[in-house]
């Protein structure tokens, strides 16, 4: 017997087209359909402590020679052993992408524009866009476990655990939100028993049956009952796995995002993921912070990457890793860096043509322009690599189509 993994694994590609209902361009997408986790960086991560490796601008003489991972230089030290670690293990099915220019130092613009394309917030996210396109008979087609992310017109398909606990009221009355004083409703809520709740359900079960031999055999009729039908199975499951999701309006930390972010995936209860790492990178003093907290991250994203060799879903998934933006290349009055409206992003997982990096960032963290095909910034149809062309090559990484909501060439150097 096929399981749902095994058959999306294989098919899931094929159909793409009409499940997002927008063209598709087989030169411009990655042929295998994959899950999607991305690893929002909150706060503007300065680069050159790790992925753009820039000695001269870093607020710390803590620093061993750039060292190379395949063809990826890295800036390593022995007080930030994670980030040499995970390219250690990784860097050949890793690769960084360096010149994606948000033109903006705004934190809520830098957001909507590197996650969804646009700066209106009105889009949806890569995440959004590959759930809606692989998933949507997926409970959860598309989890956000973390603090940032952008559903947009796919809000249906969306489900978010932690601070807004929107799963958890749904699954638990004792999450719900708190009923006002002045509420005219005096009871404290409904809560079925055992009993009621199989009465319930073979009531459901009575009146579907009947609707279904009366007037839903056909057509439109039989569609709606057959999505009546299926929203049941799908609350089961995700009650049934309920004690994943955490305590509504708790925001869970980096190593719980990612606990529940796998768990979501390896029970097929959501194709993507969104986990926001809030570790402190909004650094405008004392910029050798950076340093430290990134270590921090690089040792959730060795946790993600060895838990999905673990689950054999490593070949099946690609992460992305990126920030709203970066930090300025020079320090300021309090050995501090501000807001840059030039960064850099990594990933890894399937598909991807690893070990190389991809665009370029000038000395001062400049962006280079890029062909979109090579990736190369000496030579070939160079552009300026824009958030909607950037988000739209992720989509293509994980085998999805933006095109319906962005009206841009996607980056696609990075698909192997």
């Amino acid at each position: 017997m096929i399981s749902r993994r095994q058959f999306l694994g294989s098919s899931a590609a094929l159909g793409a087209a009409s499940l997002c209902g927008a063209p598709f361009s087989r030169a411009n997408v990655a042929t295998k359909a994959r899950r999607l986790v991305t690893v929002f960086v909150r706060g503007g991560w300065d680069i050159a402590y790790s992925i753009d490796p820039k000695p001269e601008l870093v607020a710390t003489p803590e620093y061993d020679d750039v060292v190379s991972y395949e063809n990826i230089p890295i800036l390593t030290h022995a007080s930030r052993p994670n980030i040499a670690g995970f390219f250690a293990e990784y860097a050949s099915t890793a690769a960084v992408v360096h010149g994606i220019d948000v033109r903006s130092i705004s934190h809520t613009v830098c957001r909507r524009k590197v996650l969804t394309g646009v700066p209106s917030g009105t889009g949806p996210d890569a995440g959004a866009m590959v759930a809606n396109a692989h998933a949507r008979d997926y409970p959860l087609p598309y989890l956000v476990v973390g603090s940032t992310a952008y559903t947009g017109p796919l809000s249906v398909i969306a489900g978010r655990v932690g601070p807004q606990g929107q799963i958890n009221a749904l699954i638990d009355p004792a999450d719900a939100i708190p009923r006002p004083p002045e509420s005219p409703y005096f009871h404290e809520g409904f809560e079925a028993s055992q009993g009621e709740e199989e009465a319930i359900r073979a009531f459901l079960e009575a009146r579907t049956a009947r609707e279904r031999a009366t007037r839903g055999q056909w057509g439109s009729n039989r569609a709606r009952i057959d999505d009546f039908v299926e929203s049941m199975e799908k609350g089961e499951l995700i009650r049934d796995n309920a004690e994943f999701f955490g305590t509504s309006g708790e925001q869970l930390d980096l190593t719980d995002q990612v606990e529940l972010a796998l768990t979501a995936l390896d029970r097929d209860l959501a194709w993507s993921v969104g986990i926001t790492a809030n570790l402190g990178f909004d650094t405008h003093v004392a910029n050798a912070q950076q340093g430290l907290i990134q270590d921090q991250l690089f040792g959730g994203l060795r946790d993600i990457a060895q838990a999905l060799i673990d689950l054999d879903l490593f070949d099946d998934t690609v992460v992305v890793v990126q920030s709203e933006m970066s930090r300025t290349p020079a320090l300021n009055a309090e050995v501090g860096k501000d807001h840059h409206p030039v960064t850099s992003a990594l990933v890894f997982g399937g598909g991807i043509a690893g070990g190389e990096v991809y665009g370029g960032n000038g000395d001062a963290v400049e962006a280079l322009p890029v062909d979109f095909e090579t990736g190369s910034t000496e030579g070939g149809d160079l552009r300026s690599l824009d958030p909607a062309s950037w988000v739209a090559g992720v989509a293509a990484l994980a085998g999805a189509d933006a095109s319906e909501y962005l009206s841009a060439d996607p980056f696609t150097a990075f698909i192997g």
